[in-house]
């Protein structure tokens, strides 16, 4: 099990072997930029707001975990962060036709965070690390990304989902043989299971071995039956405030709030409850298709992390989804709109939308410091992007936080340079330095507040999603405006 999402396994240094592998990826996403081909969400204004009336959306809380692509190739594992950077993982995810071989040329989209869940055997709060995919581009050299949303979400689950947990299940009885079937269960504490049903209207729990969308034009919500689990009771936590609904204020930028905690999702949420405590009713008949080598199934030592598919609701679920929100016990930052009927999109999709609390509305900014004349570090100078070019902003970091205090004193031992840091912003109560037009600084109400140190990223925000990032803090978007917007063409289910 790894212990930190900024270092997921053993990182390929080798330069080589780096272009080799994003070159495979590049050229099966058919990206011909520089810089990572993963789909960018662009902030929700009162300007595209109108793409949520007019469209079928699904929608998932924003983790505020560490993005990475999940990529088995060779037989190997690796994860790929925002950076292009690469980390290798001895990790078996079985193909769906023989559960003993890898899958190969298997791509996902998805992030790490770091729960944090209660063990009841040992009463006490424990960590662990997984991996929600919310998206997949291929399946076991299959081209997914031409489909619609929902027929890739199914793809993942039928065939990258189910498949892992058929073979945790046969792992688990070889090393436990008294175990009953009843007592395992590898799914996610509050998991929304997406069955399909064939032309009868009865369910079938076991994939087609055809993938969806290649014999089905298109793949619609209303295929799938929800049953529903109990999500389990955690404390209070951050992301109870930040779902309360009006919770938009500047807030006060001396408290001392972490957002943290921890879920995972195994999901596509469509509709009707079932009772939560008859666990043995959701249970897979057995299927022995994929599994004639059950007794020679490869040896793997503990997993680096649990992999899930992340919970989704139709927009207008809305309201569920914020409930579910509350009682997450990992940090979640807002909420992700992503269009039912479209393809993958490398880079900026524009439809692709995301809602954040006014307080969460961040930007990555570089930033350089600025030593007085003893050569102790007094400010921090902030940078974006232009055309690729990093620029200055010519504004300083305001002087507030404990990431700010943690800035001042890396300072102190090292000089910081092209570290990126998510800031957030604060219009009153607080002043900054800026320069004016013939560079001379000023003291000014308001300004940015570090937030974190990004790890996963050594590039600033373009200058553009600069200017998004801002219209929506001046749009200011509430909870409540958005599911009365919503409500206009969608009717919520409460």
């Amino acid at each position: 099990m790894i212990r930190d999402i900024y270092n997921p396994g053993e990182k390929i240094e080798n330069e080589f072997l780096k272009e080799k592998i994003r070159s495979k990826i590049n050229d099966m996403l058919k990206w011909k930029r520089k810089g990572f081909p993963g789909s960018n969400p662009v902030s929700l204004t009162k300007h595209n707001i109108k793409n949520l009336l007019n469209k079928d959306y699904l929608i998932c809380e924003k983790t505020d975990g560490v993005r990475y692509f999940l990529f088995i190739a060779s037989n190997t594992t690796f994860l790929i962060d925002r950076n292009y950077e690469i980390f290798k993982n001895d990790m078996h995810i079985p193909n769906h036709d023989d559960l003993t071989m890898k899958q190969q040329l298997t791509l996902l989209d998805g992030e790490l965070v770091e729960d944090t869940v209660f063990n009841e055997k040992k009463g006490v709060e424990e960590n662990k690390i997984v991996y929600l995919i919310y998206d997949g581009l291929y399946i076991h050299r299959k081209d997914i990304t031409s489909l619609n949303y929902l027929e890739r979400l199914t793809n993942v689950y039928n065939f990258v989902i189910i498949p892992l947990k058929k073979y945790q299940k046969q792992k688990h009885r070889m090393n436990n043989p008294t175990a009953h079937i009843s007592t395992i269960s590898f799914e996610s504490p509050h998991a929304h299971l997406p069955v399909k049903k064939n032309e009868t209207g009865s369910v079938n729990n076991n994939p087609s071995d055809t993938m969806v969308g290649e014999n089905d034009k298109k793949a619609t919500l209303d295929q799938w039956n929800s049953n529903s689990r109990c999500i389990p009771s955690f404390k209070r936590n951050a992301n109870q405030d930040l779902m309360e609904h009006d919770f938009m204020d500047d807030g006060d930028v001396h408290a001392d709030v972490q957002y943290g905690g921890a879920t995972s999702a195994v999901a596509v949420a469509a509709g009707s409850d079932r009772n939560c405590d008859n666990d043995e009713n959701d249970e897979e008949q057995e299927d022995t298709s994929s599994s004639s080598h059950s007794d020679m199934l490869p040896e793997e030592e503990n997993a680096p992390f649990e992999i899930y598919l992340k919970d989704f609701y139709h927009i207008r679920q809305i309201t569920e989804l914020i409930q579910t929100i509350k009682k997450l016990p990992h940090a979640s930052d807002g909420i992700i709109f992503t269009p039912l009927n479209h393809p993958y999109k490398t880079g900026n999709f524009f439809e692709l939308l995301k809602w954040k609390p006014l307080n969460l509305n961040t930007v990555d900014f570089g930033i350089e410091t600025i030593y007085d004349k003893n050569n102790f570090p007094n400010k921090f100078e902030l940078f974006i992007s232009i055309k690729g070019v990093r620029t200055s902003y010519k504004t300083y970091l305001a002087e507030y936080g404990d990431v700010y205090k943690e800035l001042l004193n890396l300072a102190l031992s090292n000089q910081i340079s092209h570290y990126i840091i998510e800031c957030y912003y604060v219009s009153k109560h607080i002043f900054s330095i800026c320069k004016n037009e013939n560079g001379i600084e000023e003291k000014i109400e308001g300004g940015w507040i570090a937030q974190k140190i990004r790890f996963d990223k050594n590039i600033p925000n373009d200058i553009s999603t600069l200017n998004k990032v801002i219209q929506s803090i001046l749009d200011n978007i509430t909870i409540d405006s958005l599911i009365k917007e919503i409500s206009r063409n969608h009717p919520i289910k409460h």
